[in-house]
């Protein structure tokens, strides 16, 4: 895919994030610098520098704490790093403010390998030697330390005397489940996801479904919640079905797998969803990024020859599978689990689908448009305010202009005067008419 903006990086770019009008995009670096560009024009807006040279960063998020707003970086210096949000236009590099005192003296002992916004002041951030520190971001102290022995407890005391606690259970990556809920979703390297309550004097382990045989490499989450998009260090992807997922129970559950899928050759480093279009991106080492469907449906990869349209299925890769997948000699299966059944391919029925309901009627959307128009602000959208007003007749037409509103109306004979027609070229019935009128205004004077 070509692009005519160079954001001119010579250091492999190892995280990005845009900031929350999505006009700027932090880019981080694995030197330990990040970098805000104007995304439309390529300009170099700010420099945050690394308080140590040669430390990796791992994730970048915007921040509002208080009343001002702030740059967040973490990664393998292992610390918290905060830059100040700077409105002067001269000032390009910005240096971290101070650190935390529960940040020296309590902090991670290893590299931050991720980061996660909980609620309006709570941080996550887990570490490469598995444990996950809960931060209050207004205050700078520690609250609560997740560390990987907890996590077996009352939950699985088989995996507890297992191997896998010594061979590393680490924790790969974080995500926030709801914006208003408090509970955190956490990949495990053994494949599985834990939720985590973050209510309360500690967080509780409310529940763990094992969803591939891979370690997790990257989670994220519609808006509503309701699906969980995972990828593995395979580049197998994953849907989850949270809408009857029990967060009450602390359990083992079995995984509520919507759709399955292999899309990379390689592990997964992100998953997107735009939701309301029903797609999820997905990037992966292999170099390539790709566009699917909830349904797994193969739209086709960033950089093809083929061009396609989103509204126009006929233009998707579907019902093919990338070259390079299909190559693979080997492609595992997720075994299936006691008490429920393996997970379901990519193209069945799903149960999230079935209450997505499709059944608006062309007045309902006339109504839903002009009610945007209404809530709406600006000039520009006056007149389409006033075409929206429009009588019943033209309501059934989404495409009414002004003229089409105009009523008709039929002229009677008795309105139109009937003109007689000269009896030779030099009679003219104007100069007739005029001289009557001068005959009638000379009587009427005499």
């Amino acid at each position: 895919m070509k692009s005519d903006l160079c954001f001119n990086i010579k250091t492999p770019i190892s995280c990005l994030s845009f900031d929350d009008t999505h006009r700027r995009l932090i880019i981080g670096c694995r030197d330990g610098t990040a970098r805000i560009y104007n995304h439309n024009n390529g300009s170099l807006l700010k420099n945050l520098k690394a308080r140590k040279q040669g430390k990796e960063v791992a994730a970048l998020h915007m921040v509002t704490i208080g009343q001002s707003e702030y740059f967040l970086s973490v990664g393998w210096d292992r610390h918290i790093n905060l830059y100040p949000e700077i409105d002067k236009k001269h000032v390009i590099d910005v240096r971290p403010l101070g650190l935390w005192d529960d940040d020296v003296r309590k902090g991670h002992k290893e590299d931050i390998i991720s980061a996660a916004l909980i609620g309006l002041n709570l941080l996550a951030t887990a570490s490469f030697d598995g444990e996950i520190l809960i931060w209050n971001m207004v205050s700078g102290k520690v609250l609560n330390r997740i560390k990987r022995e907890q996590i077996y407890m009352s939950m699985d005391p088989e995996l507890e005397s297992s191997d896998d606690v010594e061979n590393g259970p680490f924790f790969t990556c974080l995500a926030k489940y709801q914006e208003k809920k408090k509970i955190l979703v956490a990949g495990h390297q053994n494949g599985s996801i834990l939720f985590y309550n973050l209510l309360g004097p500690s967080p509780t382990l409310i529940a763990v479904t094992q969803v591939a045989n891979y370690p997790i490499s990257h989670l994220s989450l519609t808006e509503d919640g309701e699906l969980l998009f995972c990828g593995d260090t395979n580049g197998n992807i994953y849907i989850l079905d949270l809408f009857d997922f029990s967060f009450e129970l602390s359990h083992t559950q079995v995984a509520p797998i919507s759709a399955t899928w292999r899309g990379h050759v390689d592990c997964v480093t992100l998953t997107a969803s735009v939701d309301n279009r029903e797609i999820l991106l997905t990037s992966s080492l292999d170099a390539t990024c790709r566009a699917w469907t909830f349904d797994g449906e193969y739209v086709g990869t960033f950089g093809q020859k083929e061009k396609w349209d989103l509204m126009e299925e006929t233009s998707w890769v579907h019902p093919y599978t990338p070259d390079d997948v299909l190559m693979e000699t080997t492609f595992p299966t997720l075994k299936k689990m006691e008490g429920g059944d393996a997970p379901s391919s990519a193209g069945s029925s799903k149960p999230w689908r079935n209450r997505v309901k499709y059944d608006l009627s062309n007045e309902d959307m006339f109504e839903e448009i002009r009610a945007t128009l209404n809530s709406s602000t600006g000039k520009r959208l006056s007149l389409q305010r006033r075409l929206s007003q429009q009588p019943v007749d033209t309501k059934k037409d989404p495409a009414s202009n002004a003229w089409r509103s105009l009523k008709i109306h039929d002229i009677g004979e008795e309105d139109v005067e009937e003109l007689e027609k000269p009896t030779s070229m030099t009679e003219d019935p104007f100069a007739l008419k005029s001289e009557e009128s001068k005959h009638s205004n000379h009587v009427r004077f005499s």
